[in-house]
């Protein structure tokens, strides 16, 4: 059996967003219309980051006629 004492420094990975407010608006879509909106994540940090986007919301389907 060997011990080994290991030692580490903690990092914080930081990444700015643009818009800062992180929100997109997409206002009014019409039927058969389309719209997009970009943004971007950049890593500010020195060291890499991993992420995955997921949709945290699955949209509103309006069935009113």
């Amino acid at each position: 059996m060997v011990s080994v004492l290991l030692k580490g420094t903690g990092v914080q990975p930081k990444v700015e967003i643009t818009p800062e407010e992180g929100l997109l608006t997409f206002q009014n879509i019409f039927v058969g219309e389309n719209s997009e909106r970009s943004f971007e994540i950049e890593n500010v940090s020195k060291f890499p980051i991993n992420f995955k986007l997921e949709s945290i919301a699955d949209g509103v389907e309006n069935i009113s006629k």
